[in-house]
């Protein structure tokens, strides 16, 4: 799976809210015990006020095979939390006169197109138009294997600019790729080792760092996939996000982070911070704004194989949430809303797991190649007699949920398919929507 932001947005109703000291932990447990029960979830989770922990708690199996459990000092792959961190390092950077956001990138990467117009602050916000490589057609083949900065150089070197320098947003994992790399030139030094001296060691987080090979006998989880039950998904190479996605964390030592960085100066002044904050098209400088009711909060969220993070501080509320994942079969930001209703003390009501169930013999209604001239990939449905999985070109099967007899959905990537025209004992079409996209996709047989 691709390095992917997650950027949750939550939809609430617009009300006064203060977060309460008096967190329902009795209800936060049989949430968790609920998604444990039906397989929904696999992590850990912390919710602090003012840095002290309202709730903690971890779920699951950070090997399935061994019968590891999760706990609380359980690291993970954050994803593109890390863009935060590698973020905050530039801005000490700047801070200490070794750059500005006005730097160009051509004074380090001169051969990348349109580099002498783009800056470092347009690498930081998304706006430099360079392509991100992960969804370049050469990234499957790639991220699984150990991957020099030279030969990664030399794939963005040949990417097609996606848009002119400053033309609009969007968001590219190759900015924070080169701009871990610019780290390590100022500081001649592995990415790894800056990430050490400049936020972990001065914070005291001793789970956080560079992750390697996962380890599960040194408390490392591994990522996974439901379908029927657990299975393991392959590990993507860290040489290949760097800044933009290879740091492995905790759930404390994350809480620690996003405290310190949005409530005091001890990592960057609040000149730096307040640029962090300042969005363009949603976009912050490492940082996302996100709502809730009326508050608002500020943090990252993150996507690499099977992991799934979440991380938000809210200023006004002093209320920060952290969730790591390394199993999802739900929609995360869901979880992300429960717990915090329940540090704002409002009611919460646990979900009902129960699922629609599809005789056998009408799943082959559904089995077959489906495309679209307006879809750039094709999806082929399958069954193995119980459930049905879907996969797109070049990317891993998923399993599909039935909602009803023509709905399905795959919530951990907030998929959702509806078949239409059922004719002669197959349906002809379906309608797949995802972030707010919209396809109809044409069986091909």
């Amino acid at each position: 799976m691709k390095f992917l932001i997650s950027c949750t947005l939550f939809i609430c109703i617009s009300i006064s809210l203060c977060a309460q000291d008096n967190f329902n932990t009795a209800k936060a447990d049989a949430y968790l015990n609920l998604l444990d029960k039906h397989n929904k979830f696999m992590g850990a989770v912390n919710v602090a006020k003012n840095s002290n922990t309202l709730y903690s708690n971890a779920i699951g199996y950070a090997s399935v095979k061994d019968s590891v459990k999760n706990n609380l000092d359980t690291k993970f792959r954050i994803g593109s939390i890390s863009k935060t961190f590698t973020a905050t390092m530039i801005f000490q950077l700047i801070e200490a006169g070794k750059l500005s956001l006005d730097t160009k990138l051509s004074s380090y990467f001169p051969k990348i197109e349109n580099s002498e117009d783009i800056t470092i602050k347009e690498l930081l916000n998304h706006r430099s138009g360079i392509y991100n490589f992960t969804t370049s057609p050469a990234f499957p083949y790639l991220m699984y294997n150990e991957t020099s900065h030279e030969d990664l150089l030399e794939l963005i070197y040949n990417l097609e600019p996606a848009f002119s320098p400053n033309e609009k947003s969007e968001y590219s994992n190759t900015n924070y790729v080169l701009l871990s790399y610019i780290i390590e030139k100022i500081e001649d030094q592995e990415y790894s080792k800056s990430l050490q001296s400049r936020i972990a060691e001065p914070l005291g987080l001793k789970n956080t760092y560079y992750g390697k090979d996962i380890q599960t006998s040194e408390n490392e989880a591994s990522s996974f996939q439901f379908v029927t039950t657990w299975n393991k998904l392959d590990d993507s190479h860290l040489s290949i996000p760097s800044g933009a996605g290879a740091i492995v964390s905790t759930v404390s030592d994350l809480t620690v982070f996003i405290n310190t960085l949005l409530t005091s100066e001890k990592l960057i002044t609040n000149t730096s911070l307040d640029q962090m904050k300042t969005t363009i098209d949603h976009f912050g400088h490492g940082l996302f704004k996100v709502p809730f009711y009326e508050d608002y909060g500020f943090g990252h969220g993150g996507s690499i194989d099977g992991f799934k993070s979440e991380l938000y501080y809210f200023p006004e509320s002093k209320v920060s949430v952290s969730i790591l994942s390394n199993g999802l079969a739900t929609n995360l930001n869901d979880i992300l809303v429960t717990l915090l209703k329940l540090a704002y003390n409002k009611e919460v009501d646990l979900p009902d797991f129960s699922e629609y169930v599809i005789p056998t013999e009408q799943l082959k209604r559904y089995v077959g190649t489906f495309s679209s001239p307006s879809f750039p990939l094709k999806i082929t449905i399958t069954s193995n007699g119980n459930y049905l999985k879907a996969q797109a070109t070049g990317q891993g099967a998923f399993p599909l949920t039935a909602v009803s007899q023509t709905q399905f959905e795959f919530s951990g990537a907030g998929i959702k398919i509806m078949f239409n025209n059922l004719e002669e004992s197959t349906y002809k079409e379906f309608i797949f929507t995802q972030a707010g996209q919209r396809f109809t996709l044409t069986r091909e047989d």
